[in-house]
């Protein structure tokens, strides 16, 4: 089964992979054994200060696959012996306490970063594990019976690409009784929402075509829709549950409800053939909760002549996205639809013929026709696109340059996307992306009409460097720190969007940025996707230092993080 892909996110991710290293970090170490670090600590209830006993803690290496796992004692303390230098995630988990990341942290966060220098000993670090906080209730039908089997989803309110919405934390289903109870919450205010059938992590619902009855219903149709607690079928109406550590709240009694619901029924067309895709796959979802989880399937079942039904749909604004396999290659279509108060029939939707995309890489400051004057191996590099819009189904479009710099990539849905270069030696940056001669400024490159795609690297990435302190000046640790282009126009450019966090001593290093103006913010405690949010930036602008990046500068820079009360002032999200 053919997989879908995200792209903003899931580029943003390879980017900051491909791009950031750690101030502990050294390219040119040789291979003699560094001397080992130890790192000591003990692990305490948030709420008590208690010690907590056989917590298993697990430091991991943020640019390798080194890993170490070791248990607390009896009064909770633990030790890391033989910690190769490096910078590291420290994580705990314990039956009955939330999973957590050492030091502040919000949903989205892995808390603060462990510097480990060569021969160091980290001594006294305390490690406070939430206890887990549980919602309990019921799910009945409008005339009180329970409801068994039934999907009752945690969300809360967060971002997905820059855009406020509701995200999944968890869920589980009822039992015979309607009984659900849903533990592992940390701290924070929660929505329940129940839900037949699958939903993604940011909130996503789907419905997935089947083979098309043989007739239309005669009679209107009524079925049970998304059911926000106590008893609202949409989200504005949704009560809000305040939970605490160690707390749980029981009685979140939900009322399924049903409502009016419709179809939509359509065929898949083949475009590159004009007939029926002979293997298809449909399904529709909402476009205001945001994309698919990466490696997600599309699901539903295989449509042998193309022909879809997609049911149980109340009105409203819809993407309907369509998947066919010919020759072992997949490609898709995406379409709007608009259900208002009655089926929809005869909805004809073409997946487009696949393309080939030839390009080149150039690099500036070197003949790359002379292998003696390059920097590195052009076979070294590989091209990567992902969709900049919605998902993709398959797997991306990627390929590996020829020794001119020359590539093809093969099979590409004619799509907007993301370019990436991954491979690229340290110090190196994406200069330019040009598509038919002309320069993609926001980075997108527009495939929907063809031409040939140069991608410019230059060597001279900037380097920004620095502190950041909380409100009492004293070291930030676990803050996250964001670079963002000055200019409107190129903040669609996830590869100039940079992020990174400061670890235990306040310190933060960004390489390979490329030169230019920015803004560079610091933060106690936010979620990734809310500063990618322009609106949600915008009441901080004052908070924020500009900066001007020239070819191979090293520019330090003093931060205070912006802390969660003043977020929290700003956008009216109190706790």
């Amino acid at each position: 089964m053919k997989l879908l892909r995200i792209f903003p996110l899931l580029f943003l991710a390879i980017s900051l992979a491909a791009q950031t290293r750690s101030p502990a970090s050294n390219p040119g170490v040789d291979n003699l054994r560094s001397t080992p670090a130890k790192v000591e600590g003990e692990v305490v209830n948030s709420t008590n200060g208690t010690p907590v006993s056989t917590v298993t803690l697990t430091l991991r290496s943020v640019n390798s696959v080194q890993n170490y796992v070791v248990s607390s004692d009896s009064k909770g303390k633990f030790i890391f012996d033989d910690v190769e230098p490096g910078r590291y995630a420290l994580s705990a988990e314990k039956r009955g306490f939330v999973r957590e990341y050492y030091g502040p942290q919000g949903a989205t966060s892995n808390g603060t970063p462990l510097t480990v220098s060569e021969g160091q000993v980290i001594k006294g670090l305390v490690f406070k594990l939430a206890p887990q906080g549980v919602i309990s209730g019921k799910v009945t039908d409008e005339s009180g019976e329970p409801m068994e089997k039934v999907s009752v989803v945690v969300m809360r309110r967060g971002y997905w690409q820059g855009k406020p919405t509701l995200l999944s934390s968890g869920g589980g289903l009822s039992n015979d009784l309607g009984e659900f109870r849903i533990a592992s919450l940390r701290p924070g205010s929660y929505y329940l929402m129940v839900h037949r059938g699958s939903i993604m992590s940011d909130g996503t619902r789907f419905a997935h075509a089947d083979v098309p009855s043989t007739a239309l219903p005669e009679k209107p149709e009524e079925s049970y829709v998304d059911t926000y607690y106590p008893s609202s079928i949409d989200a504005e109406g949704a009560a809000e549950l305040h939970v605490s550590a160690g707390s749980e709240i029981s009685g979140a009694d939900i009322t399924f409800r049903k409502a009016r619901v419709f179809r939509v029924r359509g065929q898949v067309i083949d475009g590159a053939t004009g007939q029926p895709a002979t293997e298809a796959r449909v399904a529709l979802k909402p476009p205001k909760n945001g994309n698919m989880l990466s490696m997600s399937s599309l699901g539903g079942p295989t449509l042998s002549d193309g022909k879809f039904e997609v049911t149980g749909l109340i009105p409203g604004p819809y993407v309907l996205t369509a998947a066919a396999t010919r020759n072992s290659q997949t490609v898709y279509a995406r379409q709007p639809v608009y259900v208002y108060d009655r089926n929809i029939t005869g909805m004809v939707i073409r997946t487009p013929e696949a393309i080939n995309v030839a390009g080149r890489l150039r690099v500036t400051g070197q003949d790359i026709q002379n292998p003696d004057q390059q920097a590195f191996r052009m076979e070294s590099l590989r091209i990567l696109l992902v969709p900049a819009e919605e998902f993709g189904v398959g797997d991306l479009p990627k390929t590996t340059a020829q020794a001119n710099g020359s590539f093809v990539l093969h099979n590409v849905v004619p799509d907007k996307f993301h370019v990436d270069v991954l491979g690229r030696p340290p110090g190196w940056y994406v200069k330019a992306i040009l598509l038919g001669g002309r320069e993609c400024a926001d980075g997108i490159a527009d495939l929907t009409g063809g031409g040939a795609l140069d991608i410019i690297l230059a060597k001279g990435g900037a380097e920004v460097a620095g502190t950041v302190a909380d409100a009492d000046d004293k070291p930030a640790s676990g803050a996250t720190v964001n670079l963002v282009p000055e200019d409107a126009g190129k903040q669609g450019r996830t590869d100039l969007f940079r992020i990174t966090t400061s670890d235990q001593n306040g310190q933060f290093l960004l390489q390979d940025v490329v030169p230019g103006s920015y803004k560079i913010f610091a933060w106690q405690e936010v979620e990734t996707a809310a500063i990618q949010d322009p609106q949600f930036r915008s009441l901080f602008e004052r908070k924020a230092v500009s900066l001007t990046l020239s070819e191979s500068e090293r520019e330090t820079v003093q931060l205070r993080a912006i802390s969660v009360g003043e977020v929290a002032e700003a956008t009216g999200n109190h706790p």
